[in-house]
């Protein structure tokens, strides 16, 4: 997938901030390449409105997940607005993650266009205002992760580590190190294919040169986004 492709379908989509979105409709009106990109996924994704041949559910569902569930009393204002904006980004990650579930199984999304093996996970990772910052895209015959960088301003003297949060434990552990926004690819080792495997979501955070020295993430978290199994009979052990 070329960069305006890229871009065309995060503004399709509606993954840009205000200003990334604004920036974008300034470029449009004056490049007719990015106004055919954005034509193309506007008309890709139009079809998944049509609500034709979905099944309506059964009467007792939504009953049966309410009584499940258990949901506090959402009624305060302040509360329930507190709750979206702690699950906006999550949510965001989830639907951009899904839509690259889909564009990868049919190998629209090819990291610096290259044909690349069939993928087995992908977490698109977004920060508190919802943008999009890192894509992790990982295949395990390989033992590659394939990284697709967005917007991310390290501070002077400090690199990134990529983080797995385990859905087994709840634990989370580096799954690498990186000292420039300009690597997009990297290696995994054995170890780090088994955390990609069991991860829950992936996490970005900055650290001193070198990652982090108590083998545990900082505070300063970068963007989190959830992991996505796309492959369901894992090539490597």
């Amino acid at each position: 997938m070329s960069k305006l492709s890229f871009w065309a379908f995060e503004y399709v989509l509606g993954t840009m901030n205000e200003e990334e979105r604004r920036r974008f409709e300034e470029h449009l009106k004056e490049n007719n390449a990015l106004a055919e990109h954005v034509r193309y996924w506007e008309n890709y994704f139009i079809a998944f409105n049509d609500t034709r041949d979905t099944l309506p559910p059964q009467p007792n569902t939504w009953v049966n997940i309410k009584n499940q569930i258990k949901p506090e009393d959402r009624s305060n204002p302040a509360r329930r607005q507190l709750i979206n904006r702690r699950w906006l980004p999550w949510s965001i990650s989830f639907v951009t993650s899904m839509a690259l579930v889909i564009l990868i199984s049919m190998q629209f999304f090819k990291p610096n266009n290259q044909l690349m093996a069939p993928v087995d996970y992908v977490a698109v990772l977004l920060n508190t205002e919802g943008s999009s910052v890192l894509t992790a895209i990982t295949e395990g015959s390989e033992k590659q992760m394939w990284l697709e960088w967005g917007q991310l301003t390290l501070a002077d003297n400090k690199d990134a580590q990529i983080w797995a949060k385990s859905k087994s434990d709840g634990q989370i552990r580096s799954i690498a190190v990186i000292d420039h926004q300009g690597t997009r690819t990297l290696t995994l080792s054995n170890a780090d294919w088994r955390l990609i495997k069991d991860a829950h979501s992936l996490i970005l955070t900055e650290e001193e040169p070198g990652g982090s020295a108590l083998d545990e993430p900082s505070d300063i978290v970068l963007a989190k986004g959830i992991c996505v199994r796309l492959n369901q009979e894992d090539k490597a052990t």
